[in-house]
Parts: structure tokens; C-alpha cells; sequence
């Protein structure tokens, strides 16, 4: 546990800001077969990436979600679900 949890909290959140600008800036440069593929019209796409850096979306504003889970930030986390039985 840190000395200074809130400075903590903000180093967090502000690696977090980076992150997603960057993704932000990726997806400006995806082509517009890339971004059918993941079903991003190129209208969407320039509007996400054109957003402000401290335009960040809502679960990441919210003081209880800081350094929620990757699931939480539009990342996918990995499948740790046991397959499904077979009946």
C-alpha cells in the first residue's frame, strides 16, 4: 500500500488516460477494412479518436472503478471459464 494512495490513484489513472489515447490514435490509422472487421464504421472511429485525452469513457470517471478490471476499460481479458459440460 502506497504512503500516498490518492497520488497513486492519480499515476493509475493517468497511465490509464495514455493508454486509451493511444487506442484512441490506433484507431484513427485502422483501414476501413479493418474497422468493418470489427464492425467500427469510419464515422465512429474518427469521432472516438478525435476525443480528448481527459474525455475518458464513464467507467474510468468513476472514483470506485480506477484500476477496475481490463473488461471494465473496452480490453478484453482472458477466458479463464471452464467449458461449458456437456449434457
Amino acid at each position: 500500500m502506497s504512503r500516498f494512495p490518492s497520488l497513486a490513484r492519480l499515476v493509475k489513472l493517468l497511465r490509464l488516460a495514455h493508454s486509451i489515447q493511444r487506442q484512441r490514435s490506433a484507431l484513427l490509422d485502422l483501414d476501413d477494412h479493418l474497422l468493418d472487421d470489427i464492425a467500427v464504421s469510419r464515422k465512429a472511429a474518427r469521432a472516438e479518436g478525435r476525443r480528448r485525452v481527459w474525455d475518458l469513457p464513464e467507467a474510468v470517471r468513476s472514483r470506485d472503478e480506477v484500476g477496475g478490471s481490463a473488461e471494465r476499460f473496452g480490453q478484453s481479458a482472458p477466458n479463464t471459464d471452464p467449458a461449458p459440460s456437456a449434457r
